[in-house]
């Protein structure tokens, strides 16, 4: 394994470790059979980290960072799996894991922001809509989808 490939290895793990303490516990890695069939290759997910959820995650440690290159990766990946939200966590040199970038377009976090939203309305008055979600961007939540002051 070259080390470029090693330290994107360590960086997913990482990020998968991150994920699992932070509401995600299914967060794993991507199944990868030592030697694949072309039949395996299309059966497995195409993203770097599965989730229970339907997204499709890669995951990026490169010296200079590519959002389009990396956006181009993660749409075709999703396309491969069947999902309409994708995204692609990147590594920043020399920062923790919980400061790396979340990249995706803006119609994918239109629609994922569209569901938050709305999973907040159906379970208000709740102190917090989702286990995940950190208690400052609840009260975000719950203050855009409370009705305006009069």
């Amino acid at each position: 394994m070259t080390s470029n490939k090693a330290a994107t290895a360590r960086f997913r793990d990482d990020v998968i470790d991150y994920l699992r303490r932070h509401g995600h516990p299914e967060a794993a890695r991507r199944p990868e059979p030592k030697e694949p069939t072309p039949a395996d290759r299309l059966a497995l997910p195409a993203g770097s980290i599965v989730l229970d959820a339907p997204w499709t995650i890669l995951v990026r440690n490169e010296r200079t960072m590519d959002l389009s290159g990396a956006l181009t990766s993660a749409a075709k990946a999703a396309a491969h799996d069947g999902h309409q939200l994708y995204g692609c966590i990147q590594h920043r040199r020399g920062r923790s894991v919980e400061d790396a970038y979340v990249t995706m377009p803006l119609r994918v976090w239109s629609a994922w922001t569209n569901g938050v939203i709305a999973q907040a309305a159906a379970n208000a008055p709740s102190s917090v809509p989702c286990p995940a979600t950190p208690p400052a961007t609840a009260a975000l939540i719950r203050a855009s989808v409370a009705p305006p002051h009069s």
